[in-house]
């Protein structure tokens, strides 16, 4: 299984996305983009120009690297992680528009969500700007982002590192695990 997170837009939790399905899912990692991801995941790979290889999640930075498009062909899900920032959702439509005629299963994520207000203003923005996705998934705001890329561990070993952990990312896991579930079911 091949995936992809692509988004034009920085900040929108791209990498530890990226980091926790490829660790939680059993995957290599590469990226176009600097990270710190390989200091910490063994099978992770910084590379100016990606290269395919079978079992691998990428992290694009975005389409300027050579040899991107040819390795979205390739995957079976490709996740453009969206936040309410209007912006961001400029630079999905560009993404998702520029990555349609491949073909691919595209996993639109709303991400950084903090309030039901916010969702419910995002998925208008999404929809005002004719964004298509195969599936659309949310992933609430959560601090857990953050420590994944200070610790080195993924979301679900952030979560099950005590129950102090189990009761603060609770409701983010219970959505993560959607994503991971429906990537297994769409492989």
């Amino acid at each position: 299984m091949n995936l992809a997170v692509l988004q034009l837009k920085g900040g929108v939790g791209k990498t530890p996305l990226s980091f926790s399905l490829a660790k939680d899912l059993g995957l290599k990692w590469q990226s176009n983009d600097d990270s710190v991801v390989p200091q910490f995941y063994k099978d992770g790979k910084i590379l100016d120009k990606c290269i395919f290889e079978p079992n691998t999640m990428y992290d694009f930075g975005g389409f300027a690297s050579a040899g991107v498009l040819e390795i979205l062909k390739h995957c079976s899900i490709v996740i453009v992680p969206i936040t309410s920032n209007p912006n961001s959702i400029k630079k999905a439509a560009s993404t998702i528009s520029q990555i349609k005629p491949l073909g691919c299963k595209t996993l639109g994520l709303i991400t950084d969500v903090s309030s039901q207000k916010e969702l419910e203003e995002t998925v208008a923005m999404i929809k005002a700007a004719n964004i298509a996705c195969t599936k659309f998934l949310i992933l609430k705001s959560s601090k857990i982002f953050e420590n994944a890329m200070t610790t080195g561990l993924s979301f679900l070993e952030l979560y099950n590192e005590s129950n102090l952990s189990k009761r603060q990312y609770q409701s983010f896991i219970d959505m993560y695990q959607k994503v991971v579930n429906y990537i297994k079911d769409n492989k």
